[in-house]
């Protein structure tokens, strides 16, 4: 039988290394990555991060402070059987 957590955690885990492999700059967070390259807005998130517990706040504003260093606006790849702490958190992201 299939397990979703697992799926999930291979995934995100295959996520990270492809964006941290083919972006130009990247930096990680957690048990993830963060990514960014000029021009290429398909490649600039965070991934994987909250594969080990769910984020702080103090992650969050981690995350934001990074992409908002490189002029984007922050992209936190959560998804639907994620921590609902986390999924909270990235509910407090203000992109404006």
């Amino acid at each position: 039988m299939i397990d979703p957590q697992r799926c999930r955690e291979l995934n995100e885990r295959r996520q990270a290394l492809a964006v941290s492999t083919w972006a130009d700059e990247h930096a990680p967070v957690r048990s993830g990555v963060m990514a960014h390259t000029r021009g290429a807005r398909w490649i600039c998130k965070a991934v994987a991060v909250d594969l080990d517990g769910p984020l702080a706040a103090s992650d969050v504003q981690q995350i934001l402070s990074w992409f908002r260093e490189r002029g984007v606006p922050p992209v936190l790849e959560l998804t639907s059987i994620s921590d609902s702490a986390s999924l909270e958190a990235e509910s407090e992201i203000d992109v404006s």
